[in-house]
């Protein structure tokens, strides 16, 4: 008989035990390194990252951040579903909430994508380095999660344009009057600082931001 095949009544095995903490380990691990990966990432794109600067900032060694991730293009593509999946989750708690009428929750909802893009820098900065040329990874953002963003943007704002909410508006491009503003101001902080002294990052000029656009868009609808 092992340590391992000893248990005492109403507690885990030592292997339940052990298996425990591996898995923690595990996740930990590719926590990390997901983490750091997003980071590097967005700052420097794909061709511009090494697997060996990766795991260096992780904190792990290279054949362990292999042994998690097969490939730097596996990495890649994990890290992009993180974040994706980080502004998604985030969204969808906003939108779960009530609201007294259309209006207040397209502020709520506009709100919500500022705010994602502040806390996911990843969020913005790897679509806008990987979409300046055609590649593997312009397709896979595009496909697996920029197109689905676009066609959800397309059926609210259609909805509420029917309901008079907004002004007859394009959705493409009110989506891109929208994001290519906040995403501008919150993808180039240090530029726009030396340029007007201003923390475009700052919460409060994120809000004051997005309610100057909240009052273009109001006062252009006719029944407001």
């Amino acid at each position: 008989m092992t340590d391992e095949d000893i248990t005492v009544a109403g507690s885990p095995s030592i292997a339940s035990v052990k298996g425990t903490v591996r898995e923690k380990r595990r996740l930990e691990t590719r926590a990390a390194v997901l983490k750091a990966a997003a980071v590097l990432f967005s700052e420097a794109g794909f061709r511009g990252v090494a697997v060996d600067d990766i795991a260096k900032a992780a904190g792990v060694r290279k054949n362990n951040l292999l042994y998690h991730f097969s490939s730097k293009e596996e990495l890649w593509k994990e890290t992009v579903d993180l974040v994706f999946g980080q502004a998604d989750e985030f969204f969808a708690t906003v939108r779960s909430q009530k609201y007294e009428n259309a209006w207040e929750g397209f502020e709520a909802f506009l709100r919500s994508y500022f705010e994602a893009c502040r806390r996911f820098p990843a969020y913005i900065l790897m679509p806008m380095i990987e979409g300046v040329s055609e590649s593997w990874r312009t397709d896979y953002i595009a496909e697996r999660h920029l197109s689905r963003h676009v066609k959800s943007f397309d059926t609210y704002v259609r909805s509420l344009v029917a309901q008079g909410v907004l002004p007859p508006v394009e959705p493409l491009h009110l989506q891109n009057i929208l994001t290519g503003g906040a995403q501008l101001f919150l993808a180039t902080p240090p530029l726009w600082r030396k340029a007007t002294d201003t923390d475009t990052q700052d919460p409060a000029f994120v809000e004051t931001y997005a309610q100057s656009l909240l009052g273009l868009i109001k006062a252009a609808c006719p029944t407001a």
